[in-house]
């Protein structure tokens, strides 16, 4: 006779968090090449308070701006040393796999709701963070990344 297998305090905030999370409020988007996707919007506080958003290349971003309002995130992003630029492409990526939903973008594909990270494209990547960053279709949610 097997032993029932007690559920750790880990697991269980795991499960509780799954649970929870399965519960959002999902958005129907239609990306540039014309994929439907299920996307939950962007929590930017859990980013921020589990190390995910680079705080010092935010900062970096938002203070090049205010010296300069006419810079462009992308010109910022260019001005940054190779540090920041590699954290904001990891938080940019964070974000993405984080909205998507349906499917789900993984690492490494094993169900036939997942899609690996090589297979989506630019386009779409850029058009789910633009989502992401500018409130999950409400746009008044945060307004722009750099006033954050």
């Amino acid at each position: 006779m097997q032993k029932a297998k007690l559920e750790t305090s880990a697991e269980r905030y795991r499960r509780i968090k799954s649970e929870r999370l399965a519960k959002a409020e999902l958005a129907d988007f239609t990306s540039p090449s014309g994929m439907e996707w299920k996307l939950r919007p962007l929590d930017l506080q859990l980013f921020i308070t589990s190390g995910l958003m680079p705080v010092e290349m935010a900062t970096k971003v938002a203070e090049m701006q205010e010296a300069d309002p006419s810079i462009s995130n992308q010109d910022a992003f260019q001005n940054l040393d190779p540090k920041n630029k590699f954290r904001s492409i990891e938080f940019a990526a964070n974000v993405v796999r984080y909205c998507a939903v349906d499917p789900k973008i993984v690492e490494t594909p094993s169900a036939s709701d997942e899609i690996g990270y090589a297979e989506v494209e630019m386009d779409d990547f850029n058009a789910i963070l633009l989502w992401a960053l500018q409130g999950g279709g409400k746009a008044e949610a945060l307004g722009s990344f750099r006033q954050q």
